[in-house]
């Protein structure tokens, strides 16, 4: 699996991580990546947006944001329609994949994965950012229902 994430037009981190990752391996990859990229931003009014995963959403984890002063965007139980770095990771894998393409390794993916997360248009990720609060109303207006995102 690949965690992900970004702030505005900056790609935050792109780490690959376990299929069978726990909490407190979860909690781990945050405080390597999620946490350097907030303190050198001082954390201006920044919302860290997650799905309810469970490793996500389990008590240690959200202990774990507390202890760290990381606020969380509040996540309704189903709405896939919220989380912009899903449509982020359509672009890329049209990229990676582009003219069928095929790998030989899992590290020439990973490769071709990487290359392209670092080469993601800023303008695209701002783009997402700034979709957020139409988003959310959409999803609140449909009461949880499909949205066009």
């Amino acid at each position: 699996m690949v965690w992900a994430a970004f702030c505005g037009n900056r790609a935050v981190a792109l780490s690959f991580i376990g299929t069978r990752t726990k909490s407190q391996d979860y909690q781990q990859l945050l405080a390597q990546h999620l946490l350097p990229y907030l303190r050198r931003r001082r954390r201006a009014n920044m919302i860290y947006q997650q799905d309810n995963a469970s490793v996500h959403a389990s008590n240690s984890t959200l202990a774990w944001f507390a202890a760290n002063n990381v606020v969380l965007l509040d996540w309704p139980a189903f709405s896939p329609d919220l989380n912009p770095v899903e449509n982020s990771w359509s672009v890329l894998v049209r990229r990676f994949y582009a003219n069928a393409k095929q790998y030989t390794t899992v590290n020439d993916l990973k490769r071709a994965i990487r290359a392209e997360w670092d080469g993601l248009d800023k303008s695209l990720l701002q783009s997402l950012v700034g979709s957020m609060p139409n988003r959310i109303f959409e999803v609140a207006q449909k009461q949880g229902g499909i949205t066009h995102y």
